[in-house]
């Protein structure tokens, strides 16, 4: 049952049982670029040097499909029905080892990302304010050199 205002606006639906529909591959396309700071605790050092930390900051997110939003899933071909971008927060943790030699260092670290996405998706009744945690883990390795 739904019930509508004068102006023919949904304002109390009777929703039907939960049901889960499978969503097209790459239906959302994300990306973020992530500037902060980062602080760390070095360690006891016994032949390689562990640490462990933290960090927060601003992301830059993009959003983008071909789909308007999760209410509705008519396709745009050859076009983006959502490209949003915006502005939010994430932090991550990180332990790690590092090798120092004389004028260069290699290193090993893991580190569980959050990064929180919010936009705006959908179009006309079905517009929509959307928000999601993005949890990663990563692993890096690399090798440095010493400037000073």
């Amino acid at each position: 049952t739904a019930f509508y205002n004068f102006e023919g606006q949904i304002y109390n639906v009777d929703l039907l049982p939960h049901r889960e529909i499978d969503l097209p591959a790459h239906f959302l396309m994300l990306h973020s670029m992530f500037m902060g700071i980062n602080a760390y605790y070095v360690l006891p050092n016994f032949g390689i040097t562990p640490y462990v930390g933290g960090g927060a900051g601003l992301l830059l997110n993009s959003v983008q499909s071909q789909y308007p939003g999760p209410a509705n899933l008519a396709q745009e071909e050859g076009s983006l029905a959502l490209d949003e971008m915006e502005m939010n927060w994430g932090y991550h943790g990180m332990v790690g080892f590092r090798y120092m030699k004389s004028e260069s260092f290699y290193y090993l670290e893991f580190r569980p990302t959050f990064h929180n996405f919010q936009y705006n998706s959908g179009t006309g009744l079905l517009e929509e304010n959307d928000q999601f945690m993005l949890q990663s883990f990563q692993f890096q390795f690399g090798i440095g050199t010493s400037i000073f």
